[in-house]
């Protein structure tokens, strides 16, 4: 259906070395030098030659690089700013979480400048829908019939693909929106990307009807698969209900909480199997704020995590265990600061409204997003669950602006990141 373009500007070529090539100065050396620099330089080292390349992205190296203390974090998070043609757009990308001065150098200096390249039309005439692994899936602000509505776009490499709108998805058939997903090869299917989307139709018997579609890069059409009709008791059942934020475990499988019946369902995009898993029992019937997100357990393996927020200022965590169970950690906050440098002259219990914007899924980095009911003031909470540190962020981001994460470590590994 779609073939990923590349941006017509060749940022680099690899080219191996003669044979009698030998080193000005010792591996270990230049290795060890590279180690202690910045991710420019790693960068700059990985285009000398094949030889450093293929040493400096071993999963050793990798490993130097993105532990504690290391050069590079895991994971960054990250605003991707839009604009509808303005005359002076803003940067493409602003660091969210505090980072040293060689990350934000290399975001501000070599990323942007490259998105602002190679991607300057699709900032100014699409809006971002979802990310995962570096990859935005954006639609067309004004949408067209004679025109492909839909892009995926690489972020690192230039790359993109276009696709048109499922059938009979849109405005006209339903009253509530489609909702994207974006799946990556990491999440354990058999291409490059997939394109998930549910949404909500009538029929020509003018029944409720949910329905799947599907895509590829190399599928020359959508797939589809119809859920569920009325109340037969399919999943998604409760439309409504359904959390817009999702989670995505290995093997391709989605998670959506569905609160009003205290219950998380999941779809396998390689199955097309449904399934239900349930909440623990205090959170059936919780009244303050719920976000579904992920960690990875001591032995790698991607499990779901589920945060719930009270009006006591107070974040709980239940981890899901490998057998299915549920363990519960209680993380207490204090943010009657933060609360009062958004409204200092108000009730700011009252004129509060507190959400959870993201979870890492890489990292215990969680936001909450917090403004007043007038809209004037917000503020992003940022809190580490691991260490307890808890920063706040001005940040007023336009509404066709999108929090992203970006794997650092897998982007070095796949060496997808391009000098501009």
């Amino acid at each position: 259906m779609a073939a990923w373009e590349s941006p017509q500007e060749n940022t680099c070529t690899l080219e191996a070395p003669p044979a009698s090539t030998e080193w000005t100065l010792p591996s270990d050396l230049l290795l060890e030098i590279a180690a202690r620099s910045d991710i420019s330089t790693v960068v700059a080292f990985t285009l000398a030659c094949k030889l450093l390349r293929s040493v400096m992205l071993s999963p050793s190296f990798i490993g130097q690089l993105t532990q504690r203390g290391g050069i590079v974090p895991p994971c960054i998070l990250a605003y991707l700013h839009t604009h509808d043609g303005m005359d002076d757009p803003p940067a493409p990308l602003s660091l969210v979480q505090p980072v040293t001065p060689q990350l934000s150098d290399f975001l501000s200096n070599h990323i942007s400048p490259f998105v602002s390249r190679f991607a300057g039309d699709l900032l100014a005439e699409h809006v971002p829908l979802t990310s995962r692994g570096g990859l935005v899936l954006f639609q067309r602000r004004c949408l067209s019939d004679n025109l492909s509505n839909l892009c995926v776009y690489n972020i690192f490499t230039g790359q993109r693909a276009f696709f048109s709108d499922p059938l009979g998805v849109g405005p006209k058939y339903s009253t509530w929106l489609p909702r994207y997903v974006l799946l990556t090869a990491e999440d354990g299917i058999d291409s490059s990307f997939l394109i998930f989307c549910l949404h909500h139709a009538i029929d020509e018997r003018y029944r409720s009807t949910i329905k799947i579609h599907t895509t590829t890069p190399t599928s020359s059409s959508w797939e589809l698969a119809i859920m569920s009709h009325n109340n037969n008791g399919s999943f998604p059942q409760h439309w409504p209900a359904i959390h817009e934020k999702f989670v995505v475990l290995q093997g391709g499988v989605i998670h959506w909480v569905v609160r009003k019946h205290g219950e998380i369902v999941s779809y396998n995009v390689c199955t097309m199997e449904k399934g239900t898993i349930k909440l623990p029992g205090p959170v059936i019937n919780f009244n303050g704020e719920l976000h579904l997100g992920s960690y990875y357990s001591h032995d790698g393996k991607k499990l779901l995590r589920l945060l719930t927020y009270n009006w006591l200022f107070e974040i709980s965590v239940w981890h899901q265990l490998s057998n299915g169970d549920w363990a519960s950690e209680a993380v207490r906050i204090d943010i009657d600061e933060k609360l009062q440098s958004v409204d200092p002259y108000g009730q700011p219990y009252r004129n509060m409204i507190v959400e959870f914007e993201c979870s890492s899924e890489n990292s215990n980095i969680v936001l909450l997003r917090i403004y007043t009911y007038s809209g004037n003031s917000t503020l992003l909470i940022i809190v580490d669950l691991e260490t307890k540190v808890i920063r706040e962020k001005h940040h007023c981001p336009t509404s066709s602006s999108m929090l992203m994460e970006i794997d650092l470590s897998s982007r070095l590994r796949a060496m997808e990141v391009s000098h501009p």
